[in-house]
């Protein structure tokens, strides 16, 4: 796990109430965070941390960007959509519609 962090480019923390009560997935948040510290200004590590569900966002994630996607349990395409956008930074449509292209 640790060299999956240490090799992206980004990392994409989906935060649960569940994700707050696991040790491992903390420490997995806590390493991307000093991935982002240890490549501060150069091919800077971006940590993204997308809220699936209202929940308290932990003080070591409180400075990264936050996609707040949890109002969308009912329209998952919507909550997919905006999730991908923000991570990425295109649209998911436009993604299927270059994977159909090539299917």
């Amino acid at each position: 796990m640790e060299r999956g962090v240490y090799n992206a480019k980004k990392t994409v923390v989906f935060l649960t109430k569940h994700f707050l009560a696991s040790e491992s997935c903390s420490f997995q948040a806590n390493l991307a965070v000093v991935r982002y510290i240890h490549t501060w200004g150069v091919n800077k590590h971006r940590v993204i941390v997308v809220k699936l569900e209202a929940c308290k966002v932990p003080k070591y994630l409180k400075y990264f960007k936050c996609v707040y996607a949890w109002g969308y349990q009912d329209r998952p395409d919507e909550r997919l959509d905006k999730i991908y956008t923000e991570v990425t930074g295109g649209k998911l449509t436009d993604l299927i519609n270059l994977l159909n292209m090539y299917l």
